[in-house]
């Protein structure tokens, strides 16, 4: 059975991870599991799902501190989980999840949000080179992801 992390933060990113992947979650075929950061409201996830550190907004000693120690969190869960591929929507949370999966040569998958329709998110930027699949809903991000998959608009 195929181990699958879906990595995603909060609001736009939560949403469309969760419909990219609606058919993959609803498969017995899969063994899925969540990465994201723990949301200020309640939210009910109906795999197992792991809060990770989340590099916040503000003083850059915090925000490299908090990349710390997501990258700690990140990796015991990788560890922990052993998936085969990880599938990430974004943002800046899901970072390390994504390169530890990459160091041991996992599958990796990313959906640029359907918001950047122009402008490429820094979060794309900086793992496009890293991806076995990037996914764009617009087609004018070809221009800045040429190797990309056009998808559907997950919005």
């Amino acid at each position: 059975m195929k181990k699958i992390g879906i990595a995603f933060s909060g609001g736009g990113h939560y949403l469309e991870a969760l419909k990219a992947c609606s058919l993959l979650v609803n498969h017995d075929g899969y063994d899925i599991f969540y990465v994201t950061y723990k949301p200020s409201k309640p939210t009910h996830f109906d795999k197992r799902a792991y809060f990770v550190a989340h590099p916040e907004h503000g003083f850059i000693l915090k925000r490299i501190f908090l990349l710390m120690v997501n990258f700690v969190h990140s990796f015991k869960v990788f560890l922990k989980e052993k998936p085969d591929v990880i599938i990430s929507t974004g943002a800046d949370v899901t970072l390390s999840i994504m390169i530890i999966a990459k160091v041991f040569n996992k599958k990796l998958v990313f959906i640029e949000s359907g918001a950047n329709v122009t402008k490429p998110s820094l979060t794309g930027r900086l793992i496009y080179r890293f991806t076995d699949v990037f996914i764009i809903q617009w087609e004018e991000l070809k221009e800045v992801y040429p190797k990309a998959i056009v998808g559907i608009n997950l919005l």
